[in-house]
């Protein structure tokens, strides 16, 4: 390897890799829903949300307990395996869909977000909270469950942290028109996440693992809420700006956010690191 990652581990430089993909791939998706799918939007952004909440909830499960076993413990052989799915969909997006090229002196399109659109801000500010709810509940929980004598719960509550997001697809997809767009949702989210943070902290056992994958389903509710956003206030041709503003937002707030309670729940002597995290 040459270049900035040169000097990586082999594991790092492949996540390096993969986070580019994920990059290119997360605005990509409402411009194609926008280009292919404009009348039925909340149904096509449930279904590409589906498929990222299935492809992170599967290699997770079966990794380490049957493709780890297939492969003979070889984690290059395994990130092969799980590349398949990826390869046989980018081949089937070439050469199942058609190229429209642009049309002769139409002026090529922008690709820096506006930073000056305050819908962008709006957006991006709602769902790096969202994001930050569900990646602050995948470190604080581990920790947390046993700090409190539970470490038995930390399983089940990954789990059901993920599980639980599924079902939210599936209300965006059959109640788009009574969703998308509306004040609402986004209201009732915000007070179920509340509800289920005091419930994890207060109720005992079970509850615990119920009131976590609550949380996670009022997260994935946002994300796919907001990701159906786009097709409908953007142009088609204007889609991929608006929503790589958004997941700029997303990202920004959904990792730092997490940190500024860490640094006030980790030991004394692991405060130092995370305090160079935020700055």
């Amino acid at each position: 390897a040459r270049g900035p990652v040169a000097g990586l581990e082999a594991p790092l430089r492949m996540r390096v890799v993969t986070g580019i993909g994920i990059a290119i791939v997360r605005p990509s998706m409402p411009s194609l829903v926008a280009l292919w799918l404009p009348r039925r939007v909340g149904v096509a952004t449930a279904a590409f949300s589906n498929g990222l909440l299935i492809g992170e909830i599967l290699p997770a499960a079966l990794t380490v307990p049957w493709v780890l076993a297939l492969t003979g413990g070889s984690w290059e052989w395994a990130m092969a395996f799980w590349s398949v799915p990826v390869a046989v969909t980018a081949a089937g997006v070439y050469f199942g869909t058609a190229h429209e090229p642009r049309a002769a002196g139409r002026p090529a399109p922008l690709w820096i977000p506006d930073w000056r659109d305050p819908v962008t801000w709006r957006l991006g500010i709602t769902l790096g909270c969202a994001s930050a709810i569900y990646f602050g509940l995948n470190a604080f929980i581990p920790d947390y469950l046993r700090t409190t004598h539970r470490p038995e719960l930390i399983t089940p509550s990954l789990t059901s942290l993920n599980l639980f997001q599924l079902p939210a697809s599936f209300i965006v997809a059959g109640l788009s028109k009574f969703v998308l767009g509306r004040r609402w949702p986004f209201i009732a989210t915000g007070i179920l996440t509340v509800a289920a943070m005091a419930a994890f902290v207060v109720l005992p056992g079970i509850w615990q693992v119920i009131a976590v994958g609550v949380a996670g389903y009022a997260a994935a509710q946002v994300f796919m809420l907001v990701l159906a956003l786009p097709p409908r206030l953007a142009k088609a041709d204007d889609v991929h700006r608006l929503t790589a503003g958004i997941t700029t937002f997303r990202y920004w707030i959904g990792v730092r956010a997490p940190a500024g309670p860490g640094a006030l729940w980790a030991p004394a002597d692991r405060r130092p690191a995370v305090h160079r995290l935020l700055h």
